[in-house]
């Protein structure tokens, strides 16, 4: 499901030294959105956890789900392959772009599916009211 990330490494990037890691000035927020490109939709941050972005919140959400989900998954795999992180298999280019295609037209499907989680979870609310009663943009509700 994370076809998106392609078949590169994914880059890093890491803040100031001695510095709390935050992104938090405009010549460290544009010194981390050098890092990201529509090849590179994602950059882990140095001791931090990762960015990434999209075109829409939903291609956004859906990214950023992924690329957790995948992390912990890569972490088994590598885990199960005794620590060596040579011999888990990654896509090659031509899965990854097949994958991407593929994600692409799951988006809207498990967006839908992560808001109405939210809708019935009684954890959380919102003085908003619920978007079935207004328009939510890119969604075919």
């Amino acid at each position: 499901m994370a076809g998106f990330l392609g078949h590169s490494v994914v880059e890093v990037f890491e803040a100031e030294k001695d510095s709390d890691m935050l992104v938090k000035t405009q010549a460290l927020g544009a010194a981390l959105a050098e890092k990201l490109s529509n090849d590179r939709p994602v950059v882990l941050q140095h001791k931090h956890g990762f960015t990434t972005f999209g075109t829409s919140v939903e291609q956004a959400i859906y990214r950023a789900i992924y690329t957790q989900s995948n992390c912990k998954l890569l972490a088994q795999a590598i885990t199960f392959a005794g620590g060596d992180a040579g011999k888990v298999s990654y896509l090659e280019e031509e899965e990854a772009g097949a994958c991407k295609v593929m994600n692409e037209k799951c988006q809207d499907k498990s967006f839908r599916l992560w808001l109405r989680e939210v809708q019935v979870n009684p954890l959380y609310e919102s003085e908003e009211g619920e978007p079935e009663k207004g328009r939510v943009e890119g969604m075919g509700m």
